[in-house]
């Protein structure tokens, strides 16, 4: 009898294993980067997203990125941005932009920058009653550190020329996708409580990076 509730006490403990660290696909539902920084994943339809943003200060291929600098009107060299909060620990006290160089060079092999058709799909699904939670509201699903969707997009703002800017008033993130107009400019998502919008902008601006697993 012993032996027997034993094995049922093993079975339990490794289901919970399995349950706490692999996703439905039976991969590690958890990401590490180079510097330590742990990412949560969530598989929404056929996406998987980092629930955080990135946030890492060290290339894909081992280099460390620059940190900070004003380069407009200069070359463009791969930098990220750390709006600092004395005291403060974690995305949404020091929120993390990169520029389009900075962003590139920071995805770690097996993820990417979602393109503006990734970033569709995302809402179109998200548009669907129970999809990431209740109701039809995509942008809703996706907003605060609590959302029904996971992703948890803070109002963290973006960098450009020299300073931080809409901290608390919307989240900024960048697409993969050039605009076709103008090869100095890159698509970028923006989302706030009143809704969403696409614009394009400079690659020497700076915005927060979500990554979707290849």
């Amino acid at each position: 009898m012993m032996r027997a509730m034993s094995r049922i006490w093993l079975a339990v403990c490794l289901l919970g294993l399995t349950a706490a660290g692999l996703g439905a696909s039976g991969e590690a539902a958890e990401y590490r980067d180079a510097g330590g920084n742990l990412y949560g994943t969530v598989q929404l339809g056929t996406q998987v997203w980092m629930t955080s943003n990135y946030r890492c200060a060290i290339a894909g291929d081992g280099t460390a990125l620059i940190k900070g600098g004003d380069v407009r009107g200069g070359s463009i060299a791969a930098r990220y941005y750390n709006f600092e909060v004395a005291g403060g620990e974690g995305v949404e006290t020091n929120p993390v932009f990169y520029n389009w160089p900075g962003a590139q060079a920071a995805v770690p092999s097996g993820w990417h920058i979602p393109s503006e058709a990734e970033w569709e799909t995302l809402l179109a699904w998200l548009a669907l009653d129970g999809q990431g939670g209740p109701g039809t509201d995509a942008v809703a699903k996706l907003l605060g550190p609590d959302s029904s969707s996971g992703l948890d997009f803070l109002y963290s703002g973006s960098w450009d020329a020299g300073s931080f800017f809409a901290r608390g008033t919307y989240a900024s993130f960048w697409t993969s996708t050039q605009y076709p107009r103008d090869a100095r400019d890159m698509w970028q998502y923006r989302f706030a409580a009143t809704g969403h919008s696409k614009t394009w902008l400079d690659k020497r601006c700076a915005f927060s990076l979500r990554l979707v697993r290849d």
